[in-house]
């Protein structure tokens, strides 16, 4: 299956939600979950040209990404460490066991699970 992020990036739909209270792991560390499907940058540089690239619909360039192994696809409901990140833009997260930083957009990140 092959994810074009196009709607994640250029969607501003405020829809409402139902939140629940965070998971907590050992010592207060929050646990975020990914809120659809999307693609996954390895460093900021990819994520901006993936961001230049899926606000011009450009398939093929994103595709490139990925078979350059530069971008991978996060599942909506994976479980996500927040690192940093830059309001409205983007978060820097980590998969849970791993030290790989991995550039998202900030409008696919959540505190806590979420349900429709």
């Amino acid at each position: 299956m092959m994810l074009i992020p196009v709607v994640s990036f250029t969607k501003l739909v405020i829809e409402h939600y139902e939140w629940e209270i965070p998971k907590f792991k050992s010592k207060g560390t929050s646990l975020y979950h990914i809120t659809e499907d999307t693609y996954a940058a390895f460093d900021e540089k990819t994520y901006n040209e993936l961001v230049r690239y899926s606000l011009d619909m450009d398939r093929q360039a994103v595709l490139g990404l990925s078979m350059q192994g530069r971008i991978i696809t996060l599942n909506r409901g994976t479980e996500v460490y927040f690192v940093s990140g830059k309001a409205l833009r983007y978060n820097v997260v980590r998969l849970e066991g791993s030290h790989q930083k991995l550039w998202v957009s900030s409008s696919v990140v959540s505190l806590g699970a979420f349900k429709r």
